[in-house]
């Protein structure tokens, strides 16, 4: 989603990028490497999560070797959380903290018309040694101005092949797509990190929700929607909503969507079944502990009974 996000921006400024993306289509280190030295690239983006430090460090040496002049970009929370460990242990130029919808095409067109970067906001650098961490870059408070991520960019078949087995009755696999409903989340637990760490918990409207999902299901043939957000339902009056207009669509969807463990009880398993009638498959939530010291010492803010429950 998050590669989604960055490259379909990129794509609307008319910017040309070629899009590798090396799970999908089991590319080891090597083979990346042999396949950069066959092409020409002024500036690589990649992205990860903090734990990826060692093949993050790995793939932008591959890409310095190839192409010695080029910039080197990297996003999401590895940026986000240890810019000055990631600028001084790789060969990252420049890292993007934040959202970076705005901040990747506002950095890619500087470079194509030769500007300076250094003013740009939500990126830091290296600058003779010393670190750099330009203005915080304000979030976007509207989300359903975004838009819609282009699937097109994207193998889909790699990326459904094998994915999902749900007793259908299907006579081949269902094409299946995510969607966000928002950015962030509501809780601070304090194991967990994510990009949106200090911002408010945004949520895209119902309606943009619905508009999605027909789109998808119109343009791409979606039959199936996993909810890829943080936290899809803080509530269940969201979750009665989101199924009411599910509910109403002119075609049939399945969808899973992510929630807390402590969301659903007793009281709501007309809810729940109302949810299942309306095509919801599963729910994703996570038991994090069974034990409530460690719980508590998290600040997660449930208890074992509730996830019992």
């Amino acid at each position: 989603m998050g590669l989604a996000y960055v490259l379909t921006p990129a794509k609307r400024a008319g910017i040309e990028f070629e899009f590798l993306d090396m799970y999908a289509h089991n590319l080891s280190p090597d083979m990346l490497g042999s396949h950069l030295k066959d092409e020409t690239y002024d500036i690589f983006a990649l992205g990860c999560i903090v734990t990826g430090l060692r093949l993050v460090s790995e793939l932008a040496a591959i890409m310095r070797e190839s192409h010695p002049e080029s910039v080197i970009i990297a996003g999401n929370s590895i940026a986000s959380s240890i810019p000055e460990i990631l600028l001084r242990n790789s060969e990252v130029d420049i890292a993007v903290i934040g959202e970076g919808d705005v901040t990747i095409v506002q950095l890619l067109s500087a470079y194509i018309d030769g500007h300076p970067f250094k003013h740009i906001p939500g990126i830091a650098y290296l600058e003779e040694g010393q670190l750099r961490i330009n203005d915080k870059r304000p979030v976007i408070a509207h989300i359903d101005t975004i838009g819609f991520p282009d699937w097109h960019l994207f193998d889909n078949y790699c990326y459904n092949e094998g994915f999902i087995d749900y007793p259908l009755n299907e006579s081949e696999p269902i094409p299946v797509y995510p969607i966000n409903t928002s950015r962030g989340c509501p809780y601070t637990c304090n194991f967990c990190y994510h990009v949106f760490w200090d911002e408010r918990y945004r949520r895209y409207s119902q309606k943009k929700v619905v508009d999605e999902i027909a789109f998808m299901y119109a343009q791409y043939g979606a039959r199936m929607i996993m909810f890829s957000d943080e936290l899809t339902f803080a509530t269940t009056k969201s979750a009665e909503q989101m199924a009411g207009l599910i509910e109403n669509l002119p075609f049939e969807i399945f969808w899973s969507p992510v929630i807390r463990g402590d969301l659903f009880k007793k009281k709501n398993i007309s809810l729940v079944k109302q949810m299942k009638s309306t095509g919801c498959l599963s729910v994703c939530f996570a038991l994090e502990n069974a034990s409530q010291k460690i719980l508590d010492a998290m600040d997660k803010g449930i208890t074992v009974e509730q996830i019992r429950e």
